[in-house]
């Protein structure tokens, strides 16, 4: 069995403290919202993981696309794999999107 889902890593900075000129206060008033990646792993009911990251939105294109690369390197592996695996999602929108 294969499990496949996604996450995204949003970076924010909380600073506290900062350098400021001599004789003038150390204030931080806004948190800085800083760009996420996004992870789409796999993980094998044997222990092998595979995933990729990427800076845009998890979409059906990206989505499509991973699972692609994925088959690609199942096959590498094995031909046969298809008889023995079965592939587990959850069930977000875009595994049911087609790519355009």
């Amino acid at each position: 069995m294969i499990s496949i889902d996604e996450s995204v890593i949003k970076y924010t900075e909380h600073r506290q403290r900062g350098w400021v000129p001599k004789h003038q206060q150390n204030q931080v008033t806004v948190d800085l919202r800083l760009q996420g990646v996004n992870v789409i792993a796999s993980m094998c009911s044997t222990g092998e993981i595979w995933y990729t990251v990427n800076c845009g939105k998890t979409n059906s294109e990206t989505f499509s696309l991973y699972l692609v690369k994925l088959c690609a390197h199942l096959d590498s592996l094995d031909l046969h794999w298809r008889k023995t695996t079965v592939i587990m999602l959850d069930n977000a929108a875009y595994h049911r999107g087609v790519a355009t």
